[in-house]
This record gives C-alpha cells, sequence and structure tokens, in this order.
C-alpha cells in the first residue's frame, strides 16, 4: 500500500497517549483525554451523540488489541 493512500487524522504530539473525540465533521477534535468514557461523555456533552473516537500511540510505541 503506498503512503499517498494514508491520511493521518491527529498530528499534534499534545495528543500522544489520550483519546481524542471529533466532531460531527470528523475534521476537528472536540475532546482529549486518558479515559475514553471521560471523552466520549465530554463529547456528548458538546451535543455530539455519537462521537467518533481513537487512539494516539506515544511515539515509537506499539499497541497490540
Amino acid at each position: 500500500m503506498s503512503r499517498k493512500n494514508h491520511k493521518v487524522l491527529v498530528t499534534q504530539g499534545k495528543y500522544r497517549g489520550k483519546y481524542v473525540a471529533f466532531g460531527p465533521d470528523s475534521k476537528k477534535i472536540i475532546a482529549s483525554g486518558l479515559d475514553p468514557g471521560a471523552v466520549i461523555s465530554k463529547a456528548r456533552s458538546l451535543g455530539v451523540e455519537v462521537p467518533a473516537i481513537v487512539f494516539v500511540p506515544k511515539k515509537n510505541v506499539a499497541y497490540v488489541y
């Protein structure tokens, strides 16, 4: 798979090791934190009923689920 097909969702280092929630347009981060439940709650309090959340890994760390 060529690199040009990949899109980077989060580029800011301040989100490494955290969960982030995106707004309805999927372009703006509306909440972030270490606890995914709290991130979802914050997004819902902002009016996003079903927020899209992702985990941003720390640099040079592999996560296996």
